[in-house]
């Protein structure tokens, strides 16, 4: 048991024993014990402490725990533990990493904590479906979760036979609300996005494993062919994580030329947005720049024309010819992109340019 105060204990000894208490908090969540948690929480915490408890058992963990990485003293006898967070979902390779900060009563019990970024264990009523390829956590009832996993079933297969591997493993966790879903990811995605691929970690932290964290009202307004087309989308950006940067017209056309081939939405209705402004301003001057992807204004005509000139390329050269072409400027990077094409495609930027221009144009017509 902890002492009833620390106050005259080594500043090491303050260390181990908090260690020590961390180590059975970690083994209590592994074993499934309410009771040795509840033993490393103070009374006035019991309650919120028991809730977190509750979400973490009805996780599908390999690992949780909180390693000490400093420690404090606070008011009145008080202490503060910083801690790193480590936990893996089943069929993780790497761990995911949170920064908390515990708060710590005399006795060195659990107070409270806060925890950066925003865990999946912080999702109220926060349950887990499993698909065949894929791993769906989110507070919703069990029958959207596991409508959403069967779409991203369907969504990772279509991605894996469109770069001729197995299909990824999608994790997608679906928060409460936006606001949960911007403590997850952080600043810099916009509100509007139905879903977005990103690693999870810490600031100056090693990149952890790839989840794709979704808007919750955006994903549940979409139809069944969108929402997997969207799925899509981001399993190709899951499935090529670990590849170098290519220009975003060429990763980001093909995410969604792999997102929607199978989804059954025609690329005439993907692009409407496009061809509306095509009909209204006449043909851009030039495939999307990267610019353009992050913002608002021009965003969803960047896409939609990204994957118009994605779809044009396979059209003409064949799907494994195009994600040759990507896999080669990945490889060598974005600026390598006019003589990989020359020597995947036999053709240039310039001409592929020019063609995409044709299609739009008379795609707008």
């Amino acid at each position: 048991m902890a002492p009833e105060s620390v106050a005259d204990v080594s500043a090491a000894g303050v260390e181990d024993a908090v260690r020590a208490m961390l180590d059975r908090r970690a083994r209590a969540r592994r074993d499934g014990d309410a009771t040795a948690w509840g033993a490393t929480v103070d009374s006035a915490a019991s309650k919120d402490q028991a809730t977190v408890f509750g979400r973490l058992s009805r996780l599908p963990l390999d690992l949780w725990a909180e390693q000490l990485t400093a420690i404090r003293p606070g008011p009145s006898g008080s202490w503060r533990a910083e801690v790193l967070v480590r936990y893996r979902f089943d069929g993780d390779r790497q761990d995911a990493l949170v920064r908390a900060v515990l708060d710590l009563s005399p006795g060195l019990l659990v107070r409270g904590s806060t925890t950066t970024p925003l865990p999946p264990w912080e999702i109220e009523a926060v349950r887990a479906v499993s698909g065949d390829t894929s791993l769906v956590v989110g507070g919703a009832a069990p029958h959207v979760l596991r409508r959403y996993a069967d779409e991203a079933d369907r969504a990772a297969t279509s991605v894996g036979f469109l770069l001729n591997q197995p299909a990824p493993r999608v994790v997608l966790v679906v928060p409460a609300d936006w606001d949960q879903a911007r403590r997850m990811v952080g600043a810099g995605v916009g509100r509007g996005l139905a879903a977005v691929t990103t690693s999870l970690e810490p600031a100056d932290g090693p990149a952890g494993p790839v989840r794709v964290i979704a808007d919750p009202g955006v994903l549940a307004g979409l139809d069944p062919q969108t929402r997997t087309a969207v799925l899509g989308h981001e399993a190709f950006h899951v499935a090529t994580a670990g590849l170098g940067a290519v220009p975003l017209w060429l990763s980001e056309g093909l995410a969604d030329y792999g997102g929607y081939r199978e989804s059954g939405i025609t690329l005439e209705r993907a692009s409407a947005g496009l061809q509306a402004q095509v009909s209204r301003q006449g043909v851009p001057a030039e495939l999307p720049d990267d610019t353009a992807f992050g913002d608002g204004g021009r965003a969803t005509l960047a896409y939609e024309g990204a994957h118009v000139a994605v779809a044009m390329l396979v059209a003409e050269h064949g799907e494994d010819r195009v994600v040759s072409l990507y896999q080669r400027v990945a490889d060598d990077g974005p600026q390598s992109l006019d003589a990989a094409m020359r020597e995947v495609l036999g053709t240039d930027l310039a001409a592929v340019t020019a063609a995409w221009q044709a299609e739009v144009a008379d795609a707008g017509n």
